[in-house]
């Protein structure tokens, strides 16, 4: 996990999922923009023996490449730095320069949406705001193992609780 989680650990606290980001989605822009790019470079030599079609669809894949290959760089830039980690006593993580660290009891709800390619986003909800993060691979998963750590934390919570009770009454 990158600095950011492992800088905000608590004592006593240990990660118990951290989410992996795709890179599907950018390896697919980056080929569509590689493919018209070719298409645009095929299209000036035919052009260039005065085949007018050949000059636009040469002018619409050169224009068109850099799209989908910056599309694909930010992407990268994203998932390099974003981090999402579920910790024993909270959920933690950075995305585009928001950071989230948010008790476990403080979330109010958890929803996926998932992609073609096994990726999705992840999006949490807690009593401080909405955190998006996008690219996740195997969202279901993460949630899961987010939902599974909720409920062993209220376990753990009520279980001190009703140890404070217990000795209380006893003195």
């Amino acid at each position: 996990m990158g600095n950011y989680v492992n800088n905000n650990l608590s004592s006593g606290e240990t990660i118990i999922c951290e989410a992996n980001f795709s890179k599907k989605v950018a390896v697919i822009d980056f080929v569509l923009g590689s493919i018209f790019l070719l298409i645009g470079l095929i299209g000036i030599g035919v052009a260039a023996g005065g085949n007018a079609a050949a000059a636009y669809i040469a002018i619409s894949g050169i224009c068109i490449a850099p799209v989908f290959i910056v599309l694909g760089l930010i992407i990268i830039i994203s998932n390099v730095t974003s981090e999402l980690a579920v910790t024993s006593k909270k959920i933690i993580g950075k995305i585009a320069g928001k950071s989230m660290d948010a008790p476990l009891d403080k979330i109010q709800t958890v929803s996926v949406s998932n992609g073609l390619f096994g990726e999705g986003t992840v999006q949490v909800n807690t009593a401080f705001g909405l955190y998006i993060f996008k690219h996740v691979d195997d969202p279901e998963a993460f949630k899961r193992t987010l939902m599974n750590q909720i409920e062993s934390y209220k376990d753990e919570q009520m279980h001190k609780e009703a140890e404070a009770i217990a000795n209380r009454m006893k003195n």
